[in-house]
């Protein structure tokens, strides 16, 4: 089998054998293309970039870092994929990964090499925009409120190049808020909360729930505001 076609069993099995089938197929067939393609090296880098998110999404962090960290050592070792989508992908999940387990220094060490990446490499403006924001996330998530703003706020001008992507300005305007209140300023908060609430309903269907929550809770920061006035 091809390493695609080994995603796609896999992927059949998850959904009807369970997790522990799933896992102990794919963990075998990880150490079974090493060595029937050796030379491929994306395709095994595609198995266990997959294997580590399996683990990271069963909590097994350890396992995850591991599997996450063998992908990024094979593509590591050619210089023609050291820029590539393959290993933006890797660096990507393994910045996630530090991030879940509050890494952040580690965190943002991978999602700036993601960054350098796709300055080199032309990529969907939507794919740099979520690149910024993940850094902007990072900076939140680490209480520093003025870098994480600065960070969203490019998210959200590369967002606006056309085509617009709705679904990250909202999102970007999402994390910007948060960094708001994070410095206290509750008014500026509901103001951008208003914003990203608007480009989320103009998405509709699964977003709408989104939308409604982020002008509701615009509705309470300006209530405890006209309070305290």
């Amino acid at each position: 089998m091809t390493a695609q076609e080994i995603l796609e069993k896999y992927d059949t099995l998850a959904k009807s054998a369970g997790d522990g089938e799933a896992e102990h197929f794919l963990a075998e067939q990880c150490t079974g293309y090493d060595e029937a393609a050796p030379e491929d090296l994306t395709g095994r880098a595609a198995l266990y970039n997959e294997l580590g998110g399996f683990y990271c999404a069963a909590g097994s962090y350890e396992k995850s870092e591991t599997s996450f960290n063998k992908a990024k050592e094979l593509l590591d070792g050619s210089a023609e994929l050291r820029c590539s989508d393959s290993r933006a992908a890797v660096l990507e999940n393994l910045g996630s990964l530090y991030r879940l387990t509050g890494q952040y220094d580690r965190a943002l060490e991978q999602f700036n090499a993601v960054k350098e990446i796709y300055d080199e490499v032309e990529v969907p403006h939507e794919l740099y925009a979520a690149c910024i924001s993940n850094i902007g996330q990072v900076y939140l998530d680490a209480g520093q409120a003025e870098e994480a703003e600065e960070f969203f706020r490019g998210a959200l001008a590369i967002a606006q190049t056309e085509p617009a992507d709705e679904l990250m300005m909202g999102t970007s305007l999402g994390g910007m808020a948060s960094a708001r209140l994070l410095r206290g300023d509750a008014a500026g908060a509901a103001e951008l909360l208003r914003r990203a609430g608007a480009h989320f309903n103009v998405l509709g269907g699964q977003y709408t729930e989104a939308g409604e929550y982020f002008i509701t809770t615009a509705d309470e920061l300006e209530g405890i505001g006209n309070e305290g006035a």
